[in-house]
């Protein structure tokens, strides 16, 4: 029998999966001829001239709202990681319960590994099944990176999943 390890005060992130197909396809005025540039893998921003405006050519997929733990890095573990390299800008993480992954339909049916990817934008957290707004997140964050959580728990040897966020958007793998 696993052992499952519940969430503690759980919210709702607002999360907008990146549809990198939709994204593709997206053909803007001029050059480019797709939506997303394959060398930097992420969606082309559009200068209009005439209205001197700027828009991606990101599409998404519809919002999902995911129940979700939220931990804040302090700024002496930023500061110790900030030699490392490859490691997110932004002091918020999110901690995601598998179950919850499973049922909203955000675990591979095959690999069970999680659909949410880096590039996946977060716009606001909400209290959990409510539908009431926690923070709307005025500069965008991103998902940055999603790693294992809780190893020794669970059906498939963990139980949670560690969301990273970053303020800048990072390429889906």
């Amino acid at each position: 029998m696993a052992i499952r390890v519940p969430l503690i005060w759980p919210v709702d992130a607002v999360i907008h999966r990146l549809d990198i197909q939709s994204t593709w396809e997206e053909d803007p005025s001029g050059t480019p001829d797709t939506g997303f540039d394959p060398i930097l893998r992420e969606p082309y921003i559009v200068h209009d001239t005439d209205t001197n405006t700027r828009s991606s050519m990101r599409q998404e997929l519809a919002a999902v709202r995911v129940p979700v733990q939220v931990r804040f890095r302090i700024s002496e573990q930023l500061k110790m990681a900030y030699g490392i390299g490859n490691d997110p800008i932004a002091n918020i993480v999110f901690i995601a319960h598998r179950q919850d992954l499973e049922t909203l339909g955000l675990l591979d049916a095959t690999s069970r590994n999680c659909l949410l990817k880096a590039g996946d934008r977060i716009s606001q957290l909400e209290r959990k099944g409510l539908g009431v707004v926690v923070r709307v997140f005025d500069k965008p964050l991103y998902v940055y990176r999603v790693d294992d959580g809780s190893q020794g728990f669970g059906i498939d040897g963990y139980d949670l999943q560690v969301i990273w966020t970053s303020h800048r958007q990072s390429a889906p793998m």
